[in-house]
């Protein structure tokens, strides 16, 4: 996945499911990204929809 990918298919999802965007996401790192080289990072990104 592209680096800008991340917030083109989440959008894409949600307009697909006829759902709006009720406010900010946030992001989870699952990875530890003092350890982990940033290619190998691993995010849940969370998006409150309506």
């Amino acid at each position: 996945m592209k680096k800008t990918d991340y917030k083109k298919r989440p959008r894409a999802f949600i307009e697909d499911l006829g759902l709006k965007k009720t406010g900010d996401h946030h992001e989870i790192y699952l990875s530890d990204i003092r350890r982990a080289a940033p290619k190998n990072w691993k995010t849940l990104i969370r998006q409150p929809v309506l």
